[in-house]
C-alpha cells in the first residue's frame, strides 16, 4: 500500500507541476529602437526593405510588452517645409497602418512629422537625401512621449 502512495504521489506532483519538467525559455530582452525605414524622393509607399524592417519591428515589440510606439517622419531638405511636413506625416500614417495590419495596437501609437527639421546627413537647402527620408520608430514605456 506504501509503494502505491508513493507512485500515486510522486505522478501528482510530475502532472502538477509541469513548468518544473520543460525547458524554460529564455526571455527576450525588449530591443526598444531605433528603428528606421527609407523611403523615395517625394514618396509614402513601403518598399520591401521597409516591410521587412516593420516586420522586425513586429516581432520585436511582443517582447516590449504594453510599450507605447513612437514614430517620427522626416523628409530630406529637397522642399518647401509645409511640403516635407506633410510627406513626413504621409510616411508616418503609411508605417503606422502597416504595423496596425499587422497586429500592433494603434490605440498605443503616437506620431509627429518633423519635415526637414532634424536630418541624419546634413545638407543645404534642395539636396535630396535618401537618409533623411525616414520614419524611425521606437518603443518607450506606456503613456511616454
Amino acid at each position: 500500500m506504501l509503494l502505491k502512495t508513493s507512485i500515486l504521489a510522486v505522478a501528482t506532483a510530475l502532472f502538477a507541476m509541469p513548468s518544473t519538467l520543460t525547458a524554460q525559455q529564455p526571455s527576450q530582452p525588449c530591443n526598444t529602437g531605433p528603428y528606421i525605414v527609407f523611403f523615395e524622393w517625394n514618396d509614402s509607399e513601403l518598399s520591401r526593405e521597409a516591410r521587412e524592417v516593420l516586420d522586425d519591428v513586429v516581432n520585436f515589440y511582443a517582447a516590449c510588452g504594453t510599450a507605447s510606439v513612437l514614430m517620427a517622419g522626416h523628409a530630406d531638405r529637397s522642399q518647401p517645409v509645409r511640403q516635407s511636413v506633410k510627406i513626413s506625416q504621409e510616411r508616418v500614417d503609411a508605417v503606422a497602418e502597416y504595423l496596425v495590419s499587422k497586429g500592433l495596437p494603434g490605440s498605443r501609437m503616437a506620431s509627429a512629422a518633423l519635415g526637414s527639421s532634424q536630418p541624419r546627413v546634413e545638407t543645404p537647402d534642395g539636396v535630396r537625401e535618401m537618409e533623411n527620408r525616414r520614419v524611425e520608430i521606437n518603443f518607450a514605456p506606456p503613456g511616454r512621449w
